[in-house]
């Protein structure tokens, strides 16, 4: 069975929805460096072992909050260096095994002391990597963080 699977630097622009429904032993799926704007919220419906994934250097807008929670051994997820404007908070919170999330170079994405709070209250999350003011947009933050 594929345990990884790796599609970067494809210049894809979309998916198939079924794609992945055959790969339910997926370890890593990288997605990387292509041109994907949009993933429909099935797309890792079946991806049930899967730990890491890697969707960064994108240009996805927005993220269905659907759309990760099939995922639940998922430890790595990476969302860096897309065109990121909002997440909705809950699109995380079926994923009880995230250790890392990477938000890195979204110059448009916005936190606020709630979102920050409700990525925290995750068990297992260990590292979440977006606070560079220089790639992100963050307001509101509060000491008690």
């Amino acid at each position: 069975q594929l345990k990884r699977l790796y599609l970067s630097g494809n210049k894809l622009k979309w998916l198939d929805s079924r794609l992945f429904s055959q790969l339910d032993n997926l370890l890593e799926l990288h997605l990387n460096k292509n041109n994907l704007n949009h993933l429909d919220k099935n797309i890792f419906g079946n991806l049930r072992s899967l730990q890491a994934l890697f969707l960064d250097h994108n240009e996805l807008t927005t993220v269905d909050h659907d759309l990760f929670k099939s995922l639940k051994k998922l430890r790595e997820l990476n969302l860096s260096d897309n065109n990121l404007l909002s997440l909705s908070m809950s699109a995380f919170k079926e994923l009880e095994s995230l250790h890392e999330l990477r938000l890195f170079n979204n110059p448009n994405l916005k936190f606020n002391t709630s979102d920050l709070k409700e990525l925290r209250s995750l068990g297992s999350l260990k590292e979440i990597y977006y606070l560079d003011e220089c790639t992100n947009s963050i307001f509101d933050i509060k000491p008690e963080l």
